[in-house]
């Protein structure tokens, strides 16, 4: 299955969405909880798939963090965020290859997703 990377820095819902992934058959590789750790797991671990949270800590959110992983790797991001405004869901659907689902998220919003990207 595939090998997947979190991106999210709550991580009583990383934890969730990891369950819902692991149980699926996939591997989760990782967890990021900002914007550089991210981005290093991608270039070290190379995903296969990348949920994204917008809002992480520190100074890069997680749209400017898509657009710099998309110069280096075409690797699918999923984003996952509470954060829907209509402008930020324009900005992350406008990166190549992304998704975007709202938070809170269920077992049947992942699976389509997945089904979509992989």
């Amino acid at each position: 299955m595939a090998k997947i990377l979190i991106t999210e820095d709550e991580i009583m819902i990383a934890m969730d969405l990891k369950l819902m992934l692991t149980e699926r058959g996939h591997n989760v590789i990782g967890i990021a909880g900002e914007a550089t750790e991210a981005f290093n797991l991608v270039l070290e671990c190379k995903p296969d798939l990348i949920f994204m949270d917008i809002n992480l800590r520190g100074k890069i959110d997680g749209i400017a963090i898509a657009q710099n992983i998309r110069k280096s790797s075409d690797v699918p991001i999923v984003f996952c965020s509470a954060y829907s405004s209509r402008k930020s869901i324009d900005e992350a659907l406008s990166i190549a290859t992304t998704r975007f689902i709202t938070k809170p998220f269920s077992d049947n919003a992942i699976g389509y997703v997945l089904d979509k990207v992989l």
